[in-house]
């Protein structure tokens, strides 16, 4: 098994998408594959966190340009007759707007992982669609669901047999 992993620059648009699925699809061995978020994302998603926890003015103008951007590059790499993963990022988003807009609680570490979390799932969905309409026979799973940690937010520690078992 290999495991590869690419970071934002390789996925800063839908070109650099199509350039990682090649890679991807090239590689005949089983493979797991970590996305980091698209481009500039986590940037983004860290002024919002700091724009709600201020609860400053501005934050829905920058969800609307995060939702855009991403859903402007779901469309470049796949019509839209074709997407059979667009609900799933439509969910995502609803999810990310859920925990953004709710108080975000007194502790900024726990909330700041809320939030920066959903660069990743949205690109791996993104990914995800576009490799299927691709052809490659794949299976998404949710990171989140499978890493078990020592909940120290912002500097967790796995606990590495809970998440292997949880990985098998």
């Amino acid at each position: 098994m290999l495991v590869y992993k690419f970071g934002g620059s390789s996925l800063k648009n839908a070109v650099g998408i199509r350039n990682v699925s090649g890679i991807i699809r090239n590689t005949k061995t089983n493979l797991v594959v970590v996305l980091s978020a698209l481009g500039k994302t986590t940037n983004a998603l860290e002024e919002l966190v700091r724009m709600a926890w201020e609860r400053r003015i501005g934050m829905e103008e920058a969800v609307q340009q995060l939702r855009m951007f991403h859903f402007e590059v779901l469309d470049q790499l796949i019509p839209r007759d074709h997407q059979k993963g667009r609900k799933a990022l439509v969910a995502a988003f609803e999810e990310f707007e859920f925990i953004l807009k709710a108080k975000p609680g007194d502790d900024y570490d726990r909330f700041y992982d809320q939030i920066v979390s959903h660069g990743e799932i949205w690109a791996t969905l993104i990914m995800e669609d576009f490799l299927k309409n691709e052809g490659v026979d794949l299976q998404w799973t949710d990171s989140r669901k499978l890493i078990v940690t020592n909940g120290i937010f912002r500097n967790a520690g796995v606990y590495w047999e809970q998440t292997g078992t949880e990985i098998k």
